[in-house]
């Protein structure tokens, strides 16, 4: 029997369901934040600004910034907190296994168990930890203002960490909705949506940073100003000529 498959309302005691119902949505919002940030963060990251907005403005630094910060604040939110009024994933989770019905408890646990989740005593558990108390909740003077280079080194998040601590939280997440069918992110996010027919299938953080290079110098300059496309193409990469050429391709322009 997959639990899956299965409503909350045949799983859990009657007396606790609408306590289970509201805890289940608030930590879904949270779900929602940490997934959109990732994608939204992985877009901008992965485009290439260098190309087509070499001067670039600071406003997508500050975007990032903050959408990185929100999501490790999330992160600790829902996982690593470990007060004793919190809601995290583990605590939902021990509260489940005292309102679960008795002959499921034990499929329950084994699912729990095929997670491989547990209690995280990972080094990136104790970065986010430290990155919370001391520099994004308190702004604690030796860490932030005294910190030798090597210990800062050693605090650094990389951003795939991140995405990877997401998509187990996705899992151990999913795990408890049961036969509810909860969205990670938003529909327009989502690579399981398929737009209304006619609809532009980009996303609003794809179209503008797609708008960004439409209307970049560089796409057009070897229709508008050959002679200077002569003079940059010299200096690029074939990786750099490969990229504009993609854009190119996108915008109904010849590749060059």
């Amino acid at each position: 029997m997959n639990l899956k498959e299965i409503q909350p309302e045949d799983l859990i005691q009657p007396e606790w369901l609408d306590t289970y119902k509201k805890n289940i949505e608030v930590i879904w919002k949270q779900i929602i934040k940490l997934n959109s940030n990732r994608y939204c963060v992985k877009r901008i990251t992965e485009f290439p600004f260098d190309l087509f907005e070499p001067i670039r403005t600071p406003f997508w630094l500050v975007v990032l910034d903050n959408m990185i910060e929100s999501s490790i604040m999330i992160i600790y939110k829902i996982l690593i907190d470990s007060g004793s009024d919190t809601l995290t994933l583990r605590s939902f989770k021990n509260e489940i296994i005292q309102h679960f019905e008795e002959e499921f408890k034990p499929q329950f646990k084994i699912g729990l168990k095929a997670v491989k989740f547990g209690k995280i005593k990972s080094e990136l558990e104790i970065k986010i930890r430290d990155l919370r108390n001391n520099y994004l909740a308190h702004f604690k003077r030796e860490f932030n203002a005294q910190i030798p280079p090597d210990s800062l080194k050693k605090l650094t998040i990389f951003l795939p960490d991140i995405y990877d601590l997401t998509e187990k939280i996705n899992t151990y997440f999913q795990l408890l909705c049961f036969g509810y069918g909860y969205a990670e992110t938003y529909f327009a996010y989502s690579s399981n949506v398929i737009p209304p027919l006619g609809a532009d299938p980009r996303s609003d953080i794809e179209i503008i940073l797609d708008t960004i290079a439409e209307k970049s110098d560089i796409l057009n300059m070897p229709e508008k100003q050959p002679w200077l496309w002569e003079i940059r193409k010299k200096s690029m990469s074939p990786k750099g000529i490969d990229i504009l050429n993609h854009y190119r391709y996108k915008f109904g322009l010849n590749k060059v």
